[in-house]
């Protein structure tokens, strides 16, 4: 699933921000070397768009 489609489905059911930090993207963790310094910092500007659609 895609990120952005995962961040919608968390808003989706009511969570917040730390949950998304916590487990929007993990399946991509083992194919991206920088994905523990980028991934939250990624999900947080995502989920700040996506939570006012």
């Amino acid at each position: 699933m895609g990120l952005t489609r995962e961040i919608r489905a968390i808003v989706a059911q009511g969570g917040d921000i730390d949950r998304a930090v916590a487990t929007a993207g993990l399946d991509e963790r083992g194919r991206w070397l920088l994905f523990d310094d980028y991934n939250g910092r990624n999900v947080t500007g995502a989920f700040k768009e996506l939570e006012w659609e």
